[in-house]
């Protein structure tokens, strides 16, 4: 019986989270459209404790396509399978920060773990 690469990986990153981990706070942010001027309104909902993994975004070395990750304060990682959009915001300490980029990392053509750019907004 084979393991799919995927699956091993998936486990790797999950014994990473475990050891290496930070708990942050995730609050989702939700658009709407104003019903008479029709403008984009955001507010926050509910908000979580998730696990992830932080890293501070290396300026001299780049990995990646261009522009995925660029000029972030932070990246971060999370499970494939967690809700996380792009705008949400991150509390880690004291400081908030904003979701730019969501990028699904795939290996075999499924979901191995989920990389996001941060950016400092308080």
């Amino acid at each position: 019986m084979t393991l799919n690469i995927y699956i091993k990986m998936r486990s790797d990153f999950e014994k990473i989270l475990s050891k290496t981990g930070a708990y942050v706070i995730r609050i989702p942010v939700l658009k709407s459209m104003d019903a008479f001027a029709g403008a984009e309104t955001l507010s926050d909902g509910i908000s979580e404790t998730i696990l992830v993994s932080i890293a501070k975004e290396n300026t001299k070395w780049k990995v990646g396509k261009m522009g995925e990750m660029e000029n972030a304060d932070l990246t971060m990682f999370t499970k494939y399978t967690q809700e996380i959009n792009k705008n949400d915001k991150i509390t880690l300490d004291t400081r908030i920060y904003r979701i730019q980029n969501v990028l699904n990392v795939y290996e075999e053509g499924q979901i191995v773990f989920k990389k996001c750019a941060l950016y400092l907004i308080e």
